[in-house]
């Protein structure tokens, strides 16, 4: 999948002597985020250009990448397990996203985006087993989700005052989907650490 193929590329780049041995794991993780990041925004447009909402699918994803960079959340297990939910998440939230601008639930959309704004400024951003974050990262980490969030809602009320409710709608959901990610993956760290004491 992905993992092979920014393995392949980071071993061809070794044995060019372009990058060092000790390099190689970093190379691996930021290829493998960039290939993935790729891989997604077209299936996200493919979604969107099937559903009719090319520009607003691309927003969404644009949305719900920059929250859940910072904010972390739930993780599969396996790589396959994560490209299947991934896309399965990206496919209902474009979905929901045209059932809303198509009966035009600008409100519901709205509401949808304060709960989502208010949980990701409150809760902390969520490391994983596979990604384990400091103390001052995730402080740091949460500034970030704050000040994104922020500018998604000014940006969602301006679009809002103007009568671009698809703007809204796109990014509303980009936070919902984040949002959930970021509930399940606190729920997960704190049923983990019961057990394990």
């Amino acid at each position: 999948m992905i993992s092979k193929l920014s393995n392949r590329i980071t071993q061809s780049l070794l044995k060019r002597n372009i990058i060092l041995d000790e390099d190689k794991e970093l190379y691996d993780y930021g290829l493998f985020m960039i290939i993935s990041y790729i891989v997604f925004s077209l299936i996200s447009m493919l979604f969107g250009i099937a559903l009719n909402i090319p520009f607003s699918s691309m927003l969404f994803y644009i949305a719900f990448c920059l929250i859940r960079n910072f904010a972390g959340g739930i993780h599969a297990k396996s790589e396959i397990k994560c490209d299947i939910i991934t896309t399965v998440s990206i496919l209902i939230s474009e979905i929901l996203i045209k059932i809303f601008i198509d009966y035009n639930l600008i409100w519901i959309a709205f509401v949808m985006l304060i709960i989502s704004s208010i949980c990701l400024c409150v809760i902390r951003p969520v490391a994983s087993s596979q990604k384990e974050i400091s103390q001052q990262e995730q402080l740091n980490f949460h500034k970030k989700v704050i000040a994104l969030t922020c500018l998604i809602l000014i940006i969602s009320i301006i679009s809002i005052v103007l009568g671009a409710y698809s703007i809204t709608i796109s990014l509303s959901l980009g936070l919902s989907l984040a949002n959930v990610l970021l509930v399940l993956g606190k729920i997960q760290n704190t049923l983990q650490k019961k057990f394990v004491l």
